[in-house]
């Protein structure tokens, strides 16, 4: 019984490890394309955009990020000024805006240059009409957008991390299931990752300066190269489970084989490492708590 408990382990263990691995991609890619300020800047176009605009492109079903090059002048000219008030503010980030309510928006947009321009006055006062009626519509659009564009791209991630790593977790629960030896390595590089996740959590995903953004990014750099060249990730050992590894050998002329023999493993390990490494820490935790209760509690011969 606790031989299953075992392989249980070890199995959520590697795809713990994955997790970690996705996690810290993911970050990097955040953190270097500012993805959270530019989904904020297309949600913002939105809001001062003129509402007939942005109902065609939803009735069109075309995405609104295509405001951000076919916005009017007006809509990019505040929104640009809102990020350069912000910054005189000590911040760089456009996503700041996600924490303030909408009184505290018109407050500022009443300090940006366009507010003094007696041109666009109308416009001006029409673009406050709309934080009025729209804002925290926008705020709720925002986080949904920005969720699941994240979900997308972990899975997208997670797909390209399995397939580099040909993990394919029916081969890799077989061959945990038979090989007691690397079972057990994998069970005691466990509490490795689990701390891993612990560290990774506390780093911030928001980053006020560039020296910040820096600092987040060499670290999940790091994060990675723990993980692949490091004890735990060599223990773990992704490539056991048999067929082609594409990490190791030529690509296209292994590709098609690789994938035919891979692909439903393969396809279930994305999945499963798209779920995230917190809550693959939670149930690893969850399963080591139950394992050790299931053997406090077995009778001793």
């Amino acid at each position: 019984m606790l031989e299953i408990f075992d392989v249980v382990i070890a199995t959520v263990a590697v795809i713990l490890g994955l997790s970690l691995i996705v996690q810290a991609i993911q970050q990097i890619f955040k953190q270097a394309c500012d993805l959270k300020s530019k989904y904020m800047r297309t949600e913002l176009l939105a809001l001062f955009e003129e509402p007939k605009k942005v109902f065609n492109l939803l009735n069109n079903f075309q995405p609104l990020g295509r405001l951000s090059r076919n916005a009017s002048e007006f809509s990019k000219r505040i929104v640009t000024e809102l990020e350069d008030k912000l910054r005189s503010y000590g911040f760089t980030d456009l996503h700041l805006v996600e924490e303030i309510n909408r009184e505290k928006l018109k407050e500022i947009l009443k300090e940006i240059p366009l507010a003094k321009d007696k041109t666009l006055v109308d416009k001006f006062n029409d673009a406050l009409e709309q934080v009025d009626r729209w804002f925290d519509i926008s705020k709720r659009a925002f986080q949904e957008h920005y969720e699941r564009r994240m979900k997308y791209w972990a899975f997208v991630i997670s797909a390209v991390v399995v397939i580099v790593t040909n993990a394919n977790i029916v081969q890799i629960f077989q061959e945990l299931n038979q090989n007691k030896q690397i079972r057990e390595g994998i069970i005691a590089a466990a509490p490795g990752l689990i701390s891993q996740v612990v560290q990774t959590s506390i780093s911030p995903e928001i980053q006020f300066t560039d020296a910040q953004r820096d600092s987040i990014i060499k670290s999940k750099v790091k994060i990675i190269q723990d993980l692949v060249s490091g004890k735990s990730f060599n223990l773990i050992r992704l490539n056991i489970a048999g067929g082609d590894s594409i990490l190791l050998n030529n690509v296209p002329k292994y590709l098609i084989s690789a994938t035919r023999k891979n692909i439903i493993g393969w396809l279930i390990m994305t999945l499963l490492v798209s779920l995230g490494a917190p809550f693959w820490y939670d149930f690893l935790k969850m399963i080591m708590g139950i394992k050790n209760t299931f053997k406090k509690d077995k009778p001793t011969e």
